[in-house]
């Protein structure tokens, strides 16, 4: 949903206290490696997220995670 081509957005995670599963819609393509599945606790994360397009396989994800 309000998907248009060249919009973006970038989304700050944080694993308080606690392993946080993670899911994401099955359309979108994840540079690098796939989908990452959960966020370890007290670990921060990077989810940016670039939409070429208006439908959901037209969704770029790039994730990084801080080691």
């Amino acid at each position: 949903q309000n998907q248009q081509a060249g919009r973006a957005v970038s989304v700050k995670m944080r694993g308080n206290n606690t392993n946080v599963a993670l899911s994401f819609p099955a359309g979108w393509v994840f540079l690098g490696a796939g989908a990452p599945s959960s966020l370890a606790s007290n670990k921060e994360a990077i989810l940016s997220l670039t939409a070429f397009g208006t439908d959901v396989t037209n969704i770029i994800a790039a994730y990084a995670v801080q080691p």
